[in-house]
C-alpha cells in the first residue's frame, strides 16, 4: 500500500513535505528558464560568460583539486600508520598556495579547464 498508517501521508511523506518539495522544483525550473535566456554559447555555459572574479576562480580551483574522500584518506593513512597518518590531512596545506597562484594564471591565459591551461 502506498499510503502509510498515518493521516495524510504518502509514500511515508507528509503534506507539508510535498509542498515543500513541489516548491523546490518549481524555484529550480524557474532558475533553468532565467538562466536559459543569458547562455548563449559555450563560454556562459562552463565559465558564466567569464564574469567570475579572481577569488571566485580561488575557490573554483580548490574544489577541483580537493574532493570530499579526503576525510576517508585521513581515516585510511592513520589505520595504515597508525597516529601518524593524521599528517595526510595536512597534504592539502601545501596546495592550497599552487591554487591561489594558478586561479588568475587561468583567467589571464582564457583557459577553460585545467587542460586547457596545461594545454597552452
Amino acid at each position: 500500500m502506498l499510503f502509510a498508517a498515518e493521516k495524510n501521508t504518502w509514500l511515508g511523506l507528509h503534506t507539508a513535505d510535498w509542498i515543500i518539495l513541489a516548491l523546490y522544483f518549481v524555484v529550480i525550473l524557474a532558475i533553468g528558464l532565467w538562466s536559459v535566456k543569458k547562455v548563449k554559447d559555450m563560454a556562459d555555459f562552463f565559465m558564466g560568460g567569464r564574469r567570475f572574479g579572481k577569488v571566485f576562480m580561488m575557490f573554483f580551483a580548490f574544489g577541483s583539486g580537493t574532493s570530499s574522500e579526503q576525510a576517508i584518506s585521513v581515516v585510511a593513512g592513520t589505520w595504515r600508520s597508525g597516529l601518524a597518518g593524521i599528517w595526510w590531512q595536512f597534504l592539502w596545506l601545501w596546495a592550497t598556495p599552487f591554487y591561489w597562484i594558478v586561479a588568475p594564471l587561468m583567467r589571464r591565459m582564457r583557459a577553460l579547464t585545467t587542460a586547457d591551461f596545461f594545454e597552452t
